[in-house]
């Protein structure tokens, strides 16, 4: 077993470790398993956001989809980048005052309190689309770590995906949310110095800029065209499609379920928390595409592009350094993963199990962290079983994202904004929007309205979030809104305010 591989399994090693560590805080109860009691501190809420929402997309989807289509891809950089600033400035304050009145530990939860849903038909509606996307999610997550362990093994991506669910699996079952979290924040760092050395090393390692950048670009004449070239109405289509990949990150339940859990929302805190957010996905953006245009430069085009980091850490680094790089790769993805792990199982045991067919009652806390644990292992099996066939890190992740985004996304929105949403015009919002992103992408409807255009494939989402806002307000006018509407307006007001 040679330097690298140790060098991964002692990353292994830390996760773990930090799970055991959190598993005292985690068995209390159910908030402490899903949301850690609200009580995570502002740098780890940060970077733990940041790394569960980069994932494998930055360090091999988007690498890969760099070296490409070019710079017009960092117009997908550029969109994420409001993700943070609108989570912390807009929802953070609200979402916790708005979770710690009715204690909501799920995102379902949160939408069933905030229109006042007496019929389960919300909360089923709402767990069913969450546990689809997120559930798909997962398994592109391990598609990405696959790739990398399959490289590293010399074994075929099936093992490798199972292998990656496995390790995932363990810390997630010891340390809850918080254990979570702490993983997250060390994986967060990990994989920024993983972002910020291997393009530039490998830069200076393989040549310079000039021979490097000259070799990318006589391959591909478009690399540093950020409109990614074209008619004007492709540039548009390009860019619009690529900066699109922004409105669904408002309605991914991992990246909000952490508003839930923060330890306060004073400015002080928001501050620091969108400082560090902020900063993580500017400087991702510009070294992940810098990491695919080396990596073309270097080798010309690869196999298999969301690759490229494997090679270049193999060609330029040692076995431990280029391990420890490596685990940067692994880290981002581990992070999503596990962060949307305890989501799916949150929604399947408290919304489903607990809060509809117990109605609440009859089941002690340390039940439900007992259930919550032992949820995670099915959930975990089929996303292995969906990813143990491999595909594209990148198309995988945009379509579950696109789908999660559609659902909630609108619904997310108006729930911080509008008095007017009713349970009604949210399931009607969460159905359109999960349904039209399945019929959309099964008809490839976006081919067969723009056949003569090259259409980046997070561009699906813009429809589908039209059509899920559409059917939101129409239904939400016509039916009656919720009586805790102006109250739960005005609490978020204040502490927006505060």
């Amino acid at each position: 077993m040679n330097a690298m591989i140790w060098t991964i399994l002692a990353s292994f090693a830390v996760y773990i470790y930090i799970g055991f560590r959190s598993m005292r805080e985690a068995k209390k109860d159910a908030k402490s398993f899903l949301v850690a009691e609200r009580k995570v501190p502002w740098f780890i809420a940060a970077v733990s956001d940041r790394a569960s929402s980069m994932s494998g997309w930055w360090t091999l989807g988007y690498v890969g989809q760099a070296s490409t289509t070019g710079m017009a891809t960092c117009w997908s950089g550029w969109g994420c980048v409001l993700t943070p600033i609108i989570n912390w400035t807009l929802f953070a304050k609200r979402l916790r005052a708005l979770g710690e009145k009715y204690n909501a530990l799920t995102f379902s939860e949160l939408l069933v309190a905030r229109t006042n849903a007496k019929t389960p038909a919300l909360r089923v509606v709402a767990a069913i689309s969450i546990i689809i996307f997120t559930t798909a999610y997962m398994s592109s997550q391990l598609v990405a770590e696959g790739k990398v362990l399959a490289e590293i093994l010399n074994v075929t991506i099936a093992p490798a995906v199972a292998i990656s669910g496995a390790l995932i699996l363990l810390y997630t079952f010891t340390g809850g949310y918080m254990g979570v979290a702490k993983a997250n924040t060390v994986q967060g760092i990990l994989m920024m110095v993983t972002l910020i050395f291997v393009p530039f090393y490998s830069l200076i390692r393989g040549g310079g800029w000039e021979h490097i950048m000259g070799h990318a670009k006589a391959l591909n004449p478009m690399i540093f065209d950020w409109t990614g070239g074209g008619s004007l109405t492709q540039q548009i289509i390009t860019i619009a499609g690529m900066f699109a990949i922004c409105l669904p990150a408002w309605g991914q339940p991992h990246i909000m379920t952490r508003m839930l859990s923060i330890a306060s929302a004073d400015r002080s805190y928001i501050r620091r928390s969108v400082t560090v957010a902020g900063a993580m996905d500017v400087i991702a953006t510009y070294c992940a595409f810098m990491m695919g245009v080396v990596a073309l430069g270097y080798f010309g085009v690869l196999p298999d592009p969301e690759n490229a980091i494997y090679y270049l850490v193999n060609e330029f680094m040692g076995p431990v350094i280029g391990g420890i790089m490596i685990c940067g790769v692994i880290a981002a993805i581990m992070s999503t993963a596990a962060a949307m792990m305890l989501i799916v199982s949150g929604e399947l045991v408290n919304s489903i199990y607990f809060q509809w067919l117990k109605k609440g009652t009859g089941v002690s806390q340390e039940q439900l962290v007992k259930y919550n644990k032992l949820m995670l292992i099915p959930v975990m099996a089929v996303a292995v079983w969906m990813g143990s066939s491999g595909g594209s890190a990148w198309d995988l992740v945009i379509y579950a994202y696109n789908g999660m985004g559609a659902s909630f996304t609108p619904v997310i929105f108006a729930c911080v904004l509008w008095k007017g949403l009713t349970k009604e015009g949210a399931i009607a919002s969460i159905a359109a929007g999960t349904i039209s992103v399945i019929v959309w992408d099964k008809l490839q409807l976006t081919a067969a309205m723009l056949p003569d255009y090259t259409v980046p494939s997070s561009f699906n989402v813009l429809p589908c979030i039209v059509i899920a806002t559409i059917c939101m307000i129409i239904v939400s006018k016509l039916t009656k809104a919720p009586e805790n509407a102006a109250e739960d307006m005005r609490l978020m007001k204040a502490a927006r305010i505060g």
